[in-house]
């Protein structure tokens, strides 16, 4: 039993036919040199192929066994003018393909997932999937196109509502004075991510921290290899190396006086004096190497 992930997705006919397995060139293909040319060379030599001349499949979208077109399932990125253009009288997606294909295999610069149908009440909720999942399917995003929405308890057990957070824009608060943010271990639920082009979905993970949810979204698009200023590390060395605190050696006015001493250093003599304030602390030299000011 197979019990790979399957995610459905829309891509393009082309992009398809080179990761099938079955297509091929009759023109060019040893064996078929008494064959006409069909379909211009661009063929399929799937048995089950629904379209053949002569015994030579055409690589159609009417006729791939293996997808079937997306007729208005998706909104064509690429076409600008069509007025119609992701609706059932689109003909910009005649070459797009709907296909399963195992989800560790998703790229969201090349294709993108199918949302689930409106139900009878006509509502449209967006596909449900894990986070992880998430992150793979808006992988190719630029970062400052992402927004997302969640919800939290607060410390007085009021559940508070943030909608249409934009990514770079949290991350910075978030390494800064932490307005917009709940704290790091903050569970948070009813989560959303969406990108402009269009894609959005409800995450239907159950224990997600904001921290966990913040440093995942960083990596993967590269938001903490971002430089730091002074303001930015000392709420970092707070917020994951609780420093200072009362049983920390690195009072509050000692944190103050070296961060201020490290002022206006070049960074290669600020990186050398702060690894060694920070040696006999748990704060990693690759935190130190993005802390410029």
């Amino acid at each position: 039993m197979n019990d790979t992930p399957m995610v459905e997705v829309v891509m393009p006919l082309n992009r398809l036919a080179n990761r099938c397995g079955y297509f091929f060139n009759c023109c060019r293909t040893k064996g078929y040199e008494d064959k006409p040319a069909v379909n211009n060379g661009y063929n399929c030599n799937h048995p089950d192929c629904g379209d053949a001349d002569e015994g030579v499949g055409k690589c159609l979208a009417s006729a791939c066994p293996l997808a079937y077109p997306a007729d208005g399932l998706t909104r064509c990125e690429q076409c600008k003018e069509c007025e119609s253009c992701g609706d059932e009288n689109c003909e910009c997606d005649d070459d797009l393909m709907v296909v399963s294909i195992p989800q560790s295999e998703f790229d969201g610069r090349y294709m993108e997932l199918v949302q689930p149908e409106p139900d009878e009440e006509g509502s449209n909720e967006k596909m449900s999937i894990s986070f992880a999942e998430a992150l793979t399917a808006i992988n190719g995003n630029n970062p400052e196109k992402i927004y997302f929405d969640y919800s939290f308890i607060n410390d007085e057990g009021e559940r508070v509502d943030r909608k249409d957070n934009h990514l770079p824009t949290i991350y910075e608060d978030w390494y800064g004075e932490c307005d917009l943010c709940p704290s790091n271990d903050a569970k948070i639920m009813d989560v959303r991510i969406r990108t402009d082009s269009g894609q959005e979905f409800a995450l239907n993970d159950d224990d997600l921290e904001f921290c966990d949810f913040m440093d995942a979204l960083a990596t993967r698009f590269g938001l903490n290899t971002q430089t730091m200023n002074k303001q930015q590390f000392r709420a970092r060395l707070s917020r994951d190396y609780n420093i200072p605190d009362d049983n920390c050696t690195l009072a509050p006015h000692l944190l103050d006086a070296i961060l201020d001493y490290a002022e206006g250093m070049d960074s290669d003599a600020q990186y050398h004096f702060l690894c060694a304030m920070f040696q006999y602390t748990s704060v990693e030299e690759s935190l130190l190497q993005r802390v410029e000011y």
